[in-house]
């Protein structure tokens, strides 16, 4: 779940055939993110895996400059601020313009052009109109557009646009000892590909228009009931459209197959109406000095079209106990439920139904301490078990994919139940100035398991993984890197075989491995940032130097094709030819503010 100053963020990326790669706020107007895992409260709903908030900035009367235009390599940007009312209200305004196909010509092979752009607009107003009474309007708006064209043996074309607007209005009120946060929020996706594509084994068509529509309201209170205890509840409502136009037509080659091939030709045309009801409550109590309980649950009911009903409850229980001056001892427990949005039909997949909520029991057992010199170490242990698990699709070889759904790889997983445990250790230094950083180590496992499979190893799933960022903060200069490692993603292997086809001729074929059982090799990649600034007149200008993948490590990501050699005798041999994730991308940028 993705929240931005209150209102749940329906798309919070920008291509979404590519899997989300980029945010659809500008990370300059963000002030501050929390980001849970574990151990969420009973007043987060819908989502299993995590919570995001971000905060945008708000300008203040006392800031030095109040505006900023910057370009780099990827992009052009500009925004502006200011207050009013003695201080009391304030307004800010963004827009963002991306051209990484500029960057993208850079690193892809000649015979194939990839255009992605996009652009967002960001802006909202406030006014306090006195200590407990804050109210304030937000709108965000994002389009971008993916185009894809081949010249090689493997043609392929594909354009895709996406565009989003979010509307939202947030009030915070105070009654005695009661708060009160409420908000509510109007959203629209349009999603709309068109691609066609063909190689060695496939080809396919795809024609799709996706239009979205939500209107939620959510109101979280809190009463102060004594010193030492604090009841929190509230409830959300939400109604959402979906309209659905899409089909599929082309074929797999399969030699199997009577006819040599596998026919792929369905479509849908849908419109549809859901919405979802949920309330919450939860008491938090200081049981002795160094003691903090909270226990609280959530009810939430969800509807869709044909009558179709689900109602779940989900417990939660979390406690903080302090050990001395410097420790923390963590425990959370909770059930988790996520359901399946009126937007996230798999129609791609030829399946139009709806299916009841995914469940996830979670455990976490964590230890803070924290030393001199802004140093503190945290270890954190988890446990979480998934049922109520719904299908889904992978494409077993090659992940990233503009028409994955018409891939010969594509597999449909029914999962019975999942399961996910590991443990993580994070070394932190804070500090304003000089040097500060971070280090953790993880190790985790993260497996499901189906009727004919047993347990197999989830596609995202890093056995061992080490990340870390270190930053070293003068008067003018900045500099930071990061590095991240982990054990190589699963994957599925393929081998040769002779086989005897219906009219009795022997042919080789391709066999497919079983699923997730190999591994490709490990990633690792280290980024740099370079910054300074320099006052210029009434304003501040600054430059930076940014490289990602510093050292043009090839980090294997899925495989791009294979196909059968002669080898010259009259036999033939499997070639397998793999791909990398991006190489080394140097940018460089630069921001005036005044």
């Amino acid at each position: 779940m993705l929240r931005i100053d209150g209102a749940e963020i329906h798309n919070g990326f920008h291509f979404r055939d590519l899997d989300g790669a980029l945010s659809v706020l500008d990370t300059n107007l963000v002030d501050s993110i929390d980001f849970s895992t574990g151990g969420m409260t009973a007043k987060y709903g819908d989502y299993m895996s995590g919570v995001v908030e971000m905060r945008t900035r708000r300008p203040r009367v006392d800031d030095e400059y109040r505006s900023a235009a910057g370009i780099s390599f990827v992009s052009a940007y500009g925004r502006t601020g200011g207050n009013f009312s003695e201080g009391r209200g304030g307004w800010l305004a963004s827009v963002r313009r991306g051209y990484l196909d500029v960057v993208m010509e850079r690193v892809q092979d000649d015979d194939e052009q990839i255009t992605p752009r996009y652009t967002d607009v960001f802006a909202s107003v406030f006014h306090d109109f006195g200590e407990r009474t804050s109210l304030a309007a937000h709108v965000l708006l994002g389009e971008d557009d993916l185009k894809l064209a081949s010249t090689d043996e493997d043609e392929i074309d594909s354009a895709g646009d996406g565009r989003a607007a979010h509307l939202w209005l947030t009030l915070d009120h105070g009654f005695g000892d009661l708060q009160s946060h409420s908000v509510l929020s109007t959203s629209t996706l349009e999603q709309t590909r068109d691609s066609s594509g063909s190689d060695e084994q496939r080809t396919g068509d795809v024609d799709a228009d996706f239009d979205f529509r939500f209107l939620d309201f959510r109101s979280d209170w809190s009463w102060q009931a004594t010193d030492r205890q604090v009841i929190d509840f509230g409830m959300n409502a939400g109604r959402a459209h979906a309209d659905y136009d899409y089909s599929l037509t082309g074929f797999i080659i399969a030699p199997l197959e009577p006819s040599g091939v596998r026919d792929l030709a369905y479509a849908h045309d849908l419109d549809l109406t859901g919405s979802k009801l949920g309330f919450h409550g939860a008491w938090r109590g200081r049981i002795t000095r160094d003691l903090i309980i909270e226990a609280g649950a959530r009810w939430d009911s969800y509807r869709y079209p044909d009558n179709l009903e689900f109602n779940v409850l989900s417990p939660r229980l979390n406690v903080v106990h302090g050990l001395g001056e410097r420790g923390e001892l963590r425990l959370a427990w909770g059930v988790l439920h996520q359901p399946q949005g009126l937007h996230e039909l798999q129609v791609e997949d030829d399946l139009a139904r709806f299916f009841r909520p995914e469940r996830v029991d979670q455990s976490v057992l964590g230890y803070t301490h924290r030393f001199d010199h802004g140093l503190s170490a945290r270890v954190d242990v988890y446990r979480k078990r998934y049922t109520h698990l719904r299908p889904r699709f992978e494409n077993a070889l090659d992940p990233v994919q503009l028409i994955p759904e018409g891939a010969v790889d594509r597999v449909r997983i029914d999962a019975t139940t999942a399961r996910a445990d590991g443990v993580e250790l994070t070394v932190r230094r804070e500090a304003e100035h000089g040097f500060a950083g971070w280090a953790s180590v993880a190790f985790a496992r993260t497996e499901e398991k189906t009727a004919d499979e047993g347990w197999v190893p989830r596609l995202w799933e890093q056995r061992r993984s080490l990340s870390m960022g270190l930053s070293w903060t003068g008067a003018r200069w900045n500099l930071n890197v990061a590095g991240l490692y982990h054990s190589g993603a699963p994957t599925t292997r393929l081998g040769q075989a002779s086989i005897m086809l219906p009219d009795g001729e022997i042919a080789d074929v391709i066999t497919v491995g079983p699923r997730n059982r190999a591994r490709l090799g490990p990633y690792a990649r280290i980024d740099l940032r370079a910054s300074r600034s320099v006052p210029l007149g009434s304003g501040r200008f600054s430059y930076y130097l940014e490289v990602t993948n510093l050292l043009n490590r090839g980090n294997p990501c899925c495989m791009e094709s294979y196909y059968f050699e002669d080898r010259g005798d009259g036999r033939l041999r499997l070639q397998l030819e793999e791909t990398d994730w991006l190489p080394m991308l140097p940018s460089f940028g630069f921001q005036f503010e005044f």
